[in-house]
């Protein structure tokens, strides 16, 4: 994804979309890849980003549009807000200005229990653990895991991760260290791939009746049951994933990234669902670069730290707030171990964008019909040196209305007025090609 957007970023025309940009970055990378993107906007350029990181689309973009209707059926774009206001709008889910009311209840984020000193019985020990992979080394000093543990895993990408949970599942052996493990393990992978065409429904269907009201309902996969999953969307296909996993018969569930391509509303079911598995007889542990969702769905966590590629360390246990500070900080107080030479921040913009400078794109009254599917924006503007997020619910024409506003595809009624030259990140990417990263930079 960053080889891919980094060849957009080479190309010097008017109009950058992104969409969703962040889908598997960790927070460091969010960060550097949100400045970069946020300067591309200039006096000849604009930039539109579809992105769900609400912490990320806040330091990313000055204005968005909501997109709100019903998944599957139809889309409405909004005006355009300042960014913080429109976000607040979203969670609200009431447009004041045109009298909307788009959702019945206003998402929040509900208060989350005090961490208090857990008794469970031990699932996983494990003292001085080290794994070697080709080049890369992966050591942990000591650990165990309970009943009724909620832990996450927060760390850059390539320094292990992935490997440090599967070791804890018994998915792959460790080279060195003791183990002692105890548990029959649900593993949701970090990467999905549907190989087969199989219906939803005959993936879930020893739980449709059981599980309605706790998991098909609040996952929102009624309407995906009658779908085979080689025709699913990455959210979607996410989201069978989750329920597949958390359907095993299991007392410890591991989840790989489990909020990728799933919008904002989806990411708070989806962590309140997983939070709840963790209980009298399971524990859970999590790898989440969201650092709003992993605050919420864990009570304690593993910092891994190290160099991408060549070795990784994973930290004693820290209470979840606390080593997300200690993670932005680079400091390890109780290992006296300065893991990074500078903080992670999120800087204070200097300025809004507030001077309109020529107008670039704008539209009135556009339509597109695709399949049932119906999509409509009333008016709106970009101007050069905009930065423009598209904030919404999946499956409501987000990459619809970028891809009509980039020149993807044409409109069927309104009217839509650019003279434009457009980079496009997709959503997706297609990494079946076998050509030498060099060969898509090299120009």
């Amino acid at each position: 994804r960053l080889i891919r957007r980094q060849r957009q970023m080479c190309i010097r025309d008017s109009l950058y979309v992104f969409d969703e940009p962040s889908s598997y970055l960790d927070i460091k990378q969010r960060i550097k890849v949100s400045k970069f993107i946020r300067n591309l906007a200039d006096e000849n350029t604009a930039v539109l980003v579809v992105e769900h990181d609400l912490i990320i689309l806040d330091y990313m973009t000055d204005l968005v549009h909501i997109m709100y209707g019903k998944e599957g059926a139809y889309g409405v774009v909004s005006g355009v807000k300042a960014t913080k206001n429109g976000i607040n709008v979203y969670l609200e889910g009431y447009l004041k200005e045109e009298n909307i009311r788009f959702r019945d209840k206003k998402i929040s984020f509900p208060a989350k229990p005090p961490v208090i000193e857990k008794e469970g019985a031990e699932l996983v020990r494990w003292e001085g653990i080290e794994k070697t992979l080709d080049s890369f080394n992966l050591k942990s000093a000591e650990g165990s895991i309970s009943k009724k543990d909620s832990i996450g895993v927060l760390g850059e990408n390539g320094i292990g991760k992935t490997t440090f949970v599967k070791i804890l599942a018994g998915i792959i052996k460790p080279n060195k260290g003791e183990l002692n493990s105890q548990v029959k393990v649900s593993y949701k992978p970090q990467y999905i791939v549907a190989e087969k065409d199989v219906f939803v429904r005959e993936i879930l269907k020893n739980s449709l009746e059981k599980y309605s009201t706790e998991l098909i309902k609040p996952l929102q996969l009624e309407r995906l049951l009658d779908k085979q999953i080689t025709h699913l969307s990455g959210g979607e296909l996410q989201r069978v994933a989750i329920a597949a996993a958390v359907l095993k018969d299991a007392n410890f569930y591991v989840f790989d990234e489990p909020t990728s391509y799933l919008d904002i509303k989806q990411r708070i079911r989806v962590s309140q669902f997983i939070r709840k598995l963790a209980n009298d007889n399971t524990a859970v542990i999590v790898i989440e670069h969201d650092l709003i969702i992993l605050d919420y769905m864990t009570d304690l966590i593993h910092l891994m730290y190290g160099k991408a590629g060549a070795y990784g360390i994973v930290s004693q246990v820290k209470t979840t707030r606390e080593g997300i500070n200690i993670y932005l900080d680079g400091f390890l107080r109780e290992e006296n171990i300065r893991f990074r030479d500078h903080s992670i921040k999120f800087f204070t913009r200097v300025e809004e964008r507030i001077t309109k400078q020529e107008l670039l794109i704008s539209w009135n009254n556009i339509a597109k019909k695709l399949g049932t599917f119906n999509l409509t924006a009333k008016h709106g503007e970009v101007f050069k040196n905009d930065v423009i997020g598209v904030l919404g619910e999946n499956g409501i024409g987000k990459t619809s209305f970028v891809k009509i506003l980039a020149g993807i595809i044409k409109p069927e009624t309104g009217n839509i007025n650019t003279q434009i030259k457009g980079a496009y990140k997709p959503q997706y990417i297609d990494t079946t090609s076998e050509d030498l990263v060099l060969n898509h930079l090299q120009n």
